[in-house]
């Protein structure tokens, strides 16, 4: 009798029940790479603190406006303190009270620049808004906090407007009248035209949420 009857045969590499193929192949360097990319589009996004769920943020081109049409009149602002640093100097003889005056209309201009430029930012943070069935909800404010609700059973009209500097930039304003006297007119600013518009076609195609499906 053969002595190797009886006993399995190895020659296809299986052991401990899992077949051996041959040495473990190490992922190439693109591979790895496109692991990493792939594992970082599957991570969700953080999430932003100042948004509630289900809010919008408004559009990120409301700052670059709001800077805008601020230095327009920030710009007036410092040409007309520049032109009293002037008048001051020829018609203040006691220099202390020139220096003093040149020091104030100084600061005064850099804190009007500053809100100028750092202001929009936190306008832009601190305001969102929701559509629902039930209607418009509007939160903004960055010292005092409104939060606006406008029920789609009050809307009476909606109307989108632009300024030339918002139509240059895409951008709209959504003013919403209502019933009543408190908060008889809201308004929304810092939306792309797009949005304004299927928020107004929505608000006013659905005033009433019974028929909202």
């Amino acid at each position: 009798m053969n002595a190797d009857e009886g006993k399995p045969d190895l020659s296809s590499g299986e052991l401990g029940g899992e077949a051996i193929t041959g040495p473990l192949k190490q992922p190439t360097a693109d591979e790895q790479a496109r692991s990493v990319e792939q594992r970082a589009m599957e991570t969700p996004p953080p999430k932003d603190r100042w948004l509630e769920p289900g809010f919008h943020r408004l559009d990120r081109r409301y700052i670059i406006v709001e800077i805008l049409s601020g230095s327009v009149l920030t710009g007036v602002a410092s040409v007309a303190g520049l032109v009293a640093i002037a008048i001051t100097a020829f018609a203040v003889n006691e220099r202390w009270i020139w220096l003093l005056i040149i020091a104030g209309v100084a600061l005064f201009l850099v804190w009007l620049w500053s809100m100028t430029l750092f202001w929009p930012r936190l306008e832009h943070r601190h305001a969102s808004w929701k559509l629902d069935e039930l209607g418009l909800e509007v939160r903004k404010g960055v010292l005092w906090r409104h939060r606006i609700s406008v029920p789609r059973a009050r809307v009476q009209h909606v109307d989108v407007s632009q300024g030339p500097l918002q139509r240059n930039f895409g951008l709209a304003e959504l003013t919403i009248y209502t019933a009543g006297t408190q908060n008889s007119s809201v308004k929304l600013n810092g939306l792309a035209h797009s949005v304004a518009t299927d928020v107004r076609n929505e608000l006013i195609s659905k005033q009433d949420p019974a028929d909202v499906v």
